[in-house]
This record gives structure tokens, sequence and C-alpha cells, in this order.
């Protein structure tokens, strides 16, 4: 199959799960307001969760740092398939998260315009949290401006934010994007995304803004695929390192 016939058909169906979230976003008005911004995380987790393979979990929560930082609670938080988290008695939602074992967070709005400040707050609590130094990573790396490459463990936890109506202009969520608080936007009625240099800096304007969403989420969780991050760190047990 020639490769544009492939973009068309990739196109098609990717319009297709965003006419889908839509939809579901459209339903869930009709219920009341707790019902409606859980039905729509739980919806956001069941198109990731379907998306990318079993090894991935993405839930909800707070992540705590070795310093004892807590993020706060959060929308959706996206795992590393190799560090442990910690369940609450029901055995779902919501979870503690230790730092190390995050790739990602996601935030999730009815109206991410009109929720910004919500999204910066919850943001900047991400960003004071601290990954452990000293981490030998296998994964991808970033080619820096410099020529360098740098790995995204070395730089705090990527935080992103989708709503389902919001901003319809790319040069304004850019701007956003610009101010530093989140390394990417997405508002799926408008079908923009736009994600920070860290990771490529991609603006996409149409039915392949779902992709460009999910490309950057996959750069973010292979990252790391394969740490030495000790979850015995998190707490003050006597560690005898011999």
């Amino acid at each position: 199959m020639p490769a544009h016939k492939n973009i068309h058909y990739i196109e098609q169906r990717i319009s297709g799960v965003r006419d889908m979230l839509l939809a579901a976003y459209s339903a869930s008005n009709h219920m009341s307001s707790d019902s409606k911004g859980k039905e729509r995380e739980i919806f956001v987790n069941a198109f990731l969760s379907n998306v990318f393979p079993p090894a991935y979990r993405f839930g909800s929560g707070e992540i705590v740092d070795r310093q004892g930082q807590k993020s706060g609670q959060l929308d959706i938080v996206i795992e590393y398939p190799f560090f442990p988290s910690i369940p609450t008695f029901s055995l779902k939602d919501p979870r503690l998260y230790m730092a190390d074992g995050v790739a990602a967070v996601i935030e999730v709005k009815s109206d991410v315009s009109r929720q910004w400040e919500e999204v910066k707050s919850t943001s900047s609590q991400v960003t004071n949290l601290k990954r452990s130094s000293r981490i030998t990573a296998i994964g991808n790396r970033l080619n820096s401006p410099d020529g360098k490459y740098n790995s995204l463990l070395d730089r705090s936890i990527p935080v992103f934010a989708v709503g389902y109506t919001g901003w319809s202009n790319v040069d304004t969520i850019r701007k956003k994007v610009d101010e530093g608080s989140v390394d990417g936007i997405l508002v799926i009625d408008a079908g923009k995304f736009v994600a920070s240099s860290d990771f490529r800096k991609n603006v996409t304007d149409g039915p392949a803004c779902l992709w460009s969403f999910i490309s950057s989420i996959y750069l973010a969780t292979t990252s790391a695929l394969l740490t030495t991050a000790d979850p015995m760190k998190y707490f003050s047990f006597n560690i005898d390192e011999g």
C-alpha cells in the first residue's frame, strides 16, 4: 500500500476515535458534575489503555518523591512498567506513585481554556517533585540544540493538558505551552495539539492531533526502559549496601 494511502487510512481511524471521544463527552453532560469528571477520566484512561500495550498502567492518585513532597490528586498518572506503586484498600484508584516510577501526568478538563489556572496549579506541584539522582537509564534520549543527548529523566515529570473544548487558535495554544507550565496541550473538539521543545515542538492541526498527542506520550513512556532507581530509598530503612 502506498505511503499516502496509509496516511489517509490512519487519519480516518484517528478521526473516528476523536468523534467517539467527543460523543462520550457530550453524553456525559447529562450527568451530575461529580459523575461527569469521573466519566471523562475513565474514558480517556480507556482510550489510552487501548492504544498502548498492556505493559503500561494508567491510573489516578498522588505522586510522592524521596524528600516527602507530594503532588496532590492527579487526573491521569502514567507509570513506567518496571516500578511499583501503592493501591488503596479497594485495590483501585487512587494510587500512591513514587516519582521515579512515573513517566508522565495528564490533566483532563472539560474546557482547558477556562480551567487553565487549575492546570497550572497542578503542574507546579508536579514540577516540584524530584526524581532520584544518579539513575542509570536505558531508553529514548532527547537531541538538544547544543548537539548533546539528554534524558527526559534529567528534568521534571512531563505534564500534558487535555481539553474536550478550549482554545481554537494554534498560536494561542503555542503561547500557553511556551509559558512552560505544561509540555503539551490537546484540544479535542478544535483538533489541535501543540508540544514543547522536549517533545519535538510538535504543532498539529486536524485529525492527526490525537496521534501527535499519543506520539508525545510514547516518547515520555519510553524515556526509560530500565533504571537502577531503588524503591527502598523511599523509606528510612537501614540498608546494608554491601
